[in-house]
């Protein structure tokens, strides 16, 4: 789901009476976060969280501002976009997984529950922009600049994978930049590796087609690779400004991804480029296992790319004299 967020954060009026605000129970307060979310409250009261303006609408949610007044915080309200029963069993998946993750540059969940009846979730208002607004405002970054914030995500999701979690949906309109640092957001789409409960259909291509993999474009199973491919779209499109595979349709998009090798992202020195190279290997047995790996392979490129060239020493010129 694309989202757009800006720096500021809304401002709190007046708080109503004590006894007039909708309590809730503190993830924290339990040992195991799917049994409290099981026991969350289901009503989201409008005495405790003021809506402010729309932050982001995908196909299957839609994202508003909002002010927690009781907390005293800024808080993300994500509601269901069209309200039905897969929605909602998608939506209280994405509840229980985030509640199993507690990593920076992973954005929290705070509750769950229905908003005038539509189920909704409360997460961390995260300030900033998405990386896909960057690189409209801003253009490609620098490679310095850039291997270093992909080094971020790259740990972001190497976390997530640790959790046994696939994220299905990495792209830059779903990772978020600013003071706070980096934010993974949007686990809609998120799916544990191991889970009998599964809510797509066989065969069904979920995600973004412009950042999947080969391999989920012809319907297979998610995997922790096929996250890095996404991975590795993600940085070539931060580091060139185009995502190395473009069409406007979907089956020349699969005949790219089948036949052709992406362009060299310009000025990318070579041990990053090798890295990003096997990211987007169009057979998954050839690329990183997991973004974990992924994320090894590219400090140890970036460490290489950074260190200062030893000086070499010229030898020095004898004199001619004459005797």
């Amino acid at each position: 789901m694309s989202a757009s967020h800006s720096e500021t954060c809304l401002i709190p009026g007046p708080r109503p009476p004590l006894a007039e605000l909708t309590w809730s129970m503190p993830l924290d307060a339990f040992d195991d976060p799917y049994e409290a979310l099981r026991g969350f409250p289901t009503r989201l009261s409008s005495r405790r969280y003021r809506l402010g303006p729309k932050l982001g609408r995908g196909a299957q949610a839609s994202v508003r501002a909002a002010y927690d007044l009781r907390l005293r915080r800024p808080v993300a309200l994500k509601f269901l976009a069209t309200p039905s029963q897969p929605g909602a069993r998608r939506l209280q998946e994405e509840a229980r997984i985030l509640a199993g993750l507690r990593h920076p540059g992973v954005v929290r969940i705070y509750g769950s529950g229905r908003w005038r009846g539509i189920p909704a979730l409360v997460l961390e208002q995260v300030p900033g922009r998405s990386l896909k607004d960057l690189l409209e405002r801003s253009g490609p970054l620098r490679w310095r600049e850039g291997a270093r914030l992909l080094e971020e995500l790259f740990e972001a999701v190497a976390y997530v994978h640790e959790q046994g979690i696939v994220h299905r949906d990495i792209k830059l309109q779903n990772v978020i930049w600013g003071r706070a640092g980096l934010r993974l957001i949007d686990f809609g789409l998120a799916r544990p590796l191991v889970d009998p409960r599964e809510l797509t259909r066989p065969g069904q291509v979920v995600g973004t087609p412009l950042y999947a993999a080969p391999e989920r474009l012809q319907g297979q199973d998610a995997t922790p690779t096929s996250d890095v491919f996404s991975l590795g779209v993600s940085a070539f499109r931060l580091l060139s400004g185009a995502p190395p595979f473009d069409a406007d349709r979907l089956d020349r998009l699969i005949a790219l991804l089948q036949h052709a090798e992406p362009a060299p992202v310009p000025g990318l020195p070579e041990p990053l480029a090798d890295v990003l190279a096997r990211a987007l290997a169009k057979d998954p047995r050839e690329r990183y296992s997991s973004a974990g790996e992924l994320l090894r392979a590219w400090s140890r490129a970036r460490q290489r790319a950074t260190a200062p060239r030893p000086r070499r020493l010229r030898p020095r010129s004898r004199a001619l004299t004459r005797r």
